[in-house]
């Protein structure tokens, strides 16, 4: 069986074997780490028969070019410290990119999340006008399910409040639902122009997941924007706390709920927040199976994690997350208002 797909090489700074395998041969490549990725390409190339259009995907790796990469084609594992092997499997499209300069986290993360390029040149313009034609019903959509995204069933809670994970004590949680409770539609818009969706806060970055822009061409051939409510559940955990047992309990809580049945455990939108702010990424599912592709802009590539488990306690990247953004099921999607592009 051929691939014929553009893959993403994975390289490490060791001396390396590379043995690539697919349904029908396993074979074995040499690599120090004075070769050249291009020609260690090639012979991959040249050994699976990829065409010409593969050749030249594979050799925008490590440009910081925007890219069409695929979730199983390549798995990488170091073996005793000295081979990495490298997994042919089935093609699913993923998309990444990589930050060209300081504090675009934001922006990355959620196309990272949607899985295309959602933040366009055009965005800001587009969701300006669609919110600025639906600022009433937003409002009524947001109060409606505030409680819900925020708390799920259980009550929103009150009085003073501790720094533990627990959602009914968690005073970030609670703080980041007050704040969210009190943003109007035009001053995200004002924030938006500013940052060019850039740098955004947590409760920014759930309104911008819940309220989508879509796009389709109507009967004319003209472009209809579509605002649509996508409920999501926005979770909070104290990611740099000293207390180990509520750092257990808060991962054991996070790889939880990602069994639950009414969240959409294909995605994730992670916050890491620090004194000096926060950064964005996100992870996209393997489908049908439990395994992730972290994706942060920030990286060279796409991060593989074979569970949930591991995902979220790699101290690194999931493990540091103090915020976790998924989609509720149980809520339906609602369709707010269109317009035509001018």
């Amino acid at each position: 069986k051929k691939i014929v797909q553009p893959l993403f090489l994975v390289m490490s700074h060791l001396h390396l074997t590379v043995l690539v395998r697919d349904s029908e041969q396993r074979t074995q490549l040499e690599a120090s780490p004075e070769s050249r990725v291009g020609e260690l390409v090639t012979q991959v190339v040249s050994l699976l028969g990829l065409n010409d259009k593969a050749i030249a995907s594979l050799s925008l790796v490590g440009t910081g070019t925007e890219l069409k990469m695929h979730h199983t084609l390549l798995k990488a594992k170091v073996v005793d410290g000295s081979q990495l092997e490298v997994v042919l499997g089935e093609v699913s499209p993923l998309f990444f990119s990589r930050q060209k300069e300081m504090d675009t986290c934001f922006r990355h993360a959620l196309n990272h999340y949607f899985q295309e390029k959602y933040v366009t040149p055009s965005f800001i313009g587009n969701y300006k006008t669609l919110l600025s034609a639906a600022e009433e019903k937003i409002f009524e959509l947001k109060m409606e399910h505030m409680n819900a995204s925020f708390y799920g069933d259980q009550e929103v809670p009150s009085g003073r409040l501790e720094e533990k994970s627990s959602p009914l004590v968690n005073d970030d949680l609670n703080g980041y639902y007050t704040i969210f409770m009190s943003s109007l539609v035009d001053m995200l818009l004002e924030d938006l122009e500013d940052s060019k969706v850039k740098e955004l806060s947590p409760d920014k970055a759930l309104f911008l997941l819940e309220f989508q822009v879509d796009t389709k061409i109507d009967e004319n051939g003209k472009t209809l924007l579509i605002l649509k409510h996508v409920p999501h559940r926005f979770y909070h955990r104290y990611a740099n706390t000293s207390d180990k047992d509520d750092l257990e309990y808060s991962r054991k809580r996070f790889i939880h709920l990602l069994e639950k049945d009414h969240v959409d455990s294909t995605k994730i939108f992670f916050a890491r927040v620090q004194l000096d702010g926060a950064h964005a990424f996100a992870a996209s599912r393997v489908p049908g199976k439990d395994e992730w592709y972290l994706l942060d802009s920030a990286l060279p590539n796409p991060r593989y994690f074979s569970s949930s488990d591991s995902l979220i306690s790699d101290a690194t990247y999931g493990g540091s997350a103090s915020v976790m953004i998924v989609r509720d099921t149980s809520r339906p999607v609602t369709e707010i208002c269109t317009v035509h592009v001018a």
